[in-house]
């Protein structure tokens, strides 16, 4: 079915669904508002179904109109976002994961430095203690302390730790070489925050 639908016919829908306009549509699109109006007739005939409630000088969308534009809006949003990526002329979207107190100690306040070093880049940042999922698109980065639980990823090390053993200085005092640590409870968490 989908072959037989013109781009041009989902273009002036969707046009004239994010206006409320076949007038307004129009004058987006260069085109005249029967051209419009013809273009969405013969959508509606094709799908059999109606997308618009005609009223004197607007158009409010049916149940239907308004499921087909919630796809046909976000299909343009990312074909618009695609063409200027590939044409160089919009921001590219980097999308960062994090951990909240990674995100907010370190990461946040060198952002805007980040940011006016880089001028063509845009940056999406998220801050929770869950991993990403890069299976679902979601993002492009994510920042995880210890080994990453994704596969298929590259893995850039940012930086090395130094961990140290703590303990109290009574505990401290029972503790005369290395193998002593062998008998002691350690305490680890794997918590990221």
């Amino acid at each position: 079915m989908l072959s037989n639908i013109p781009i041009s016919s989902i273009k002036a829908f969707e046009a004239a669904a994010r206006t409320g306009s076949f007038r307004d549509a129009a004058k987006e699109l260069h085109l005249t508002p029967s051209a419009v109006s013809h273009a969405i007739r013969k959508l509606e005939a094709t799908l059999r179904t109606v997308l618009f409630e005609r009223k004197a000088r607007a158009v409010h969308l049916t149940p239907a109109g308004e499921n087909l534009m919630r796809h046909a809006g976000a299909a343009f949003d990312q074909l618009r976002r695609g063409l200027e990526e590939v044409a160089a002329r919009g921001p590219q979207l980097v999308r960062v994961h994090s951990a909240p107190s990674f995100a907010a100690q370190w990461l946040t306040p060198r952002l805007a430095q980040f940011l006016a070093a880089h001028p063509k880049l845009e940056v999406r940042l998220a801050a929770n203690t869950d991993y990403a999922r890069f299976k679902n698109d979601d993002f492009d980065i994510d920042i995880v302390y210890g080994e990453p639980h994704a596969e298929g990823v590259e893995i850039v090390p940012l930086a090395e730790e130094t961990v140290t053993p703590l303990c109290s200085p009574a505990l401290a005092a029972t503790i005369r070489r290395p193998a002593d640590l062998l008998e002691q409870t350690l305490i680890r968490s794997d918590v990221k925050q």
